[in-house]
């Protein structure tokens, strides 16, 4: 695997860009899909948060298979999403990934809560109204994001590894987070411009509705701002993983 230039991060961010652009209205509205979908399995009780893991694989590949059609030029479609379905070992494998997923992904919490469990004392005081002694748990925090981005190394491109290379659950576990690490130059570089660009447009429409008396309809923005930002985060795994892995055709069957 050679080494991919610093500035290749900056092409998948363009790349992701190009498909907001083509087919906002049908891309974004499969980020919608995939982000209901997500909160509404989340808001199961107790298994809530095993349910919204099992689901990432899939949603995952209908945004990554959406971008793949979009950047050739054609109208993104369900077609591979359904297809899974179709596959029972497949499925099954990615299922398992999910639950992967879910146990890191509830063990970053934990410990958020856990490390942070004096400063949140104060939380659980009469009066919520006004809290002035809170303090961040910034160690904690800085420990669960540790632990988070390990868990996003992991799995990020486990489910097109298995999807369109064929690997295993364990290979292609270890093929993503060793993918990242040998690209961490160009990986850093798309991650900073992703960074960059939810920042910029919440600080400059926080201000714009701030400078026009309008802050208090800031958060109806919220769905919006989070299907941009989502889309344009999954928009990016496909040209990373053509780039890192090159594309193995193995997804081609849903066309």
């Amino acid at each position: 695997m050679q080494p991919l230039p610093f500035k290749q991060g900056l092409s998948w961010f363009l790349a992701a860009l190009v498909v907001i652009r083509r087919y906002h209205l049908t891309y974004l509205g499969m980020v919608m899909f995939y982000v209901l979908i997500s909160v509404l399995l989340s808001s199961v009780p107790l298994v809530g948060g095993i349910l919204a893991g099992i689901w990432m694989p899939f949603g995952t590949l209908l945004l990554v298979y959406a971008t793949k059609q979009t950047l050739e030029g054609r109208l993104p479609t369900y077609d591979l999403f359904f297809s899974l379905f179709r596959k029972p070992k497949l499925r099954s494998s990615l299922m398992t990934l999910g639950l992967v997923y879910a146990a890191g992904l509830q063990f970053a919490i934990w410990i958020f809560f856990y490390f942070g469990k004096d400063a949140f004392k104060v939380l659980e005081a009469e009066e919520t109204a006004q809290i002035p002694d809170f303090q961040m748990p910034w160690d904690a925090f800085s420990v669960s994001m540790v632990i988070y981005l390990i868990v996003v190394t992991l799995t990020l491109f486990s489910p097109l590894l298995q999807a369109d290379a064929g690997q295993k659950l364990g290979k292609s576990i270890f093929s993503s987070f060793l993918g990242i690490v040998l690209q961490w130059r160009a990986c850093l570089c798309a991650g900073a411009c992703y960074l960059g660009l939810g920042m910029l447009i919440l600080v400059f429409f926080y201000t714009s509705f701030t400078l026009l008396g309008l802050g208090s309809f800031f958060g109806y923005l919220a769905p919006i701002y989070v299907a941009v930002i989502t889309g344009v985060g999954y928009a990016m795994i496909w040209p990373m993983y053509s780039d890192i892995y090159g594309a193995k055709g193995g997804i081609t069957h849903a066309e």
